[in-house]
Order: structure tokens, then C-alpha cells, then sequence
């Protein structure tokens, strides 16, 4: 689970994120994120459609799937972004590969690397 100050959770803030980010589309997910203070944590929210998924079994598993990813990386996450993560269909992925797109995403954000994760 991701500490709540890490969380998107509010209709709004999605709707900012997805009116006014930019977008990097990855293998298994699209990233949409705007960059709103550097004083502040970022915050992460997963969004998993039915067509991307179909079951509600395949969404919740992609999503756990996609908190631990985050929350593996999320020291390395630089401050003060709002990012939404959107699963591409399909969405059968090891865990390696979402970790690939996930550290990918980070260097297009400027977190800094480190691969030994």
C-alpha cells in the first residue's frame, strides 16, 4: 500500500492531471504527469480500464502489480509531480517488465538511477 501523501485520490486532481500533463506511453501502461512543485511529494494514481483488462480480477491484479512497482521505486520518484498511470492493454506483465517501464518513466521524470533496485 503507498503512504496516503503519495496517493492521487481526489476526481479533480485526475482531471488536472489528464487536462494539463504530458503523456509518455510505455509498454504495458501510458504515463500522464505535470509537474506542479518541487517542495512536495509526488503522487501516483493507477487507472485500469475494462477494456484493458476485462475482469475485475485482471484490474485489481494490475494494480497491486503496479503499487508494488511504485513502492519499490518511490525514494527515487523526484518531488513534486502528480502522475496517473494508465494500463495498456494487454495487461499480463511480469513484474520485471513493469519495473522496466517504471525506472524508464523515471529518467524521463530525472529521478535518478539506480539499477541495482
Amino acid at each position: 500500500m503507498l503512504p496516503l501523501r503519495h496517493r492521487l485520490r481526489h476526481e479533480r486532481d485526475f482531471r488536472t492531471v489528464f487536462g494539463k500533463g504530458k503523456r509518455r506511453k510505455y509498454r504495458f501502461f501510458t504515463a500522464v504527469f505535470l509537474q506542479h512543485s518541487r517542495e512536495t511529494s509526488s503522487r501516483i494514481g493507477i487507472v485500469v480500464g475494462a477494456k484493458a483488462a476485462g475482469k475485475a480480477f485482471q484490474r485489481n491484479r494490475f494494480k497491486r502489480q503496479m503499487r508494488g512497482v511504485v513502492g519499490k521505486f518511490l525514494e527515487r520518484l523526484p518531488g513534486g509531480y502528480d502522475i496517473v498511470l494508465i494500463a495498456a492493454p494487454p495487461t499480463r506483465a511480469s513484474q520485471r517488465s513493469l519495473e522496466e517501464d517504471f525506472r524508464n518513466l523515471l529518467q524521463n521524470l530525472g529521478g535518478r538511477q539506480n539499477h541495482g533496485a
